[in-house]
C-alpha cells in the first residue's frame, strides 16, 4: 500500500517590526512512500528583502491537518536562529509514515 502526502505552508505574514517572512517551497524526500518508511520535509523560510529587521525564528513544526490520523505534531526543530531581510533558510523535518492513505500535514514557523 501506498501514502499520499499532501502538504501545505500555513501563510506566513509577519509584520512585527515591518519583517516580512514567507515560505517560499516545501519539498518533500518521496510523495508515495510505504508504510513505515521515513519522508523529509524540506520547507525553506525566506526573510524577504524588504523587511526592515531580521526574524527571530523560534521553532519551526509539521503537523497533521485532522485526516484519518487525528491532529498532532509529527516533528518541531527548536532554536533556529535568526533571519536577516534577504536571507533564507532550508529546515529538515522528519516524520514516519504509519497508515496508508492520503496525508494532509501543514508546516507552521513559529517566531
Amino acid at each position: 500500500m501506498t501514502v499520499l502526502i499532501l502538504l501545505t505552508a500555513v501563510p506566513l505574514a509577519v509584520s512585527a517590526g515591518n519583517t516580512n517572512v514567507s515560505i517560499s517551497s516545501v519539498t518533500v524526500s518521496q510523495s508515495t512512500p510505504e508504510p513505515g518508511e521515513t519522508v523529509t520535509l524540506t520547507p525553506v523560510v525566506t526573510n524577504l528583502q524588504s523587511s526592515q529587521s531580521a526574524f527571530e525564528m523560534e521553532a519551526i513544526a509539521v503537523r497533521t491537518t485532522g485526516d484519518t490520523d487525528g491532529v498532532g505534531e509529527l516533528d518541531r526543530e527548536y532554536n533556529l536562529g535568526s533571519l536577516s531581510p534577504g536571507s533564507s533558510l532550508e529546515v529538515s523535518l522528519i516524520t514516519e509514515v504509519s497508515s496508508p492513505g492520503a496525508k494532509n500535514l501543514r508546516v507552521i514557523v513559529y517566531g
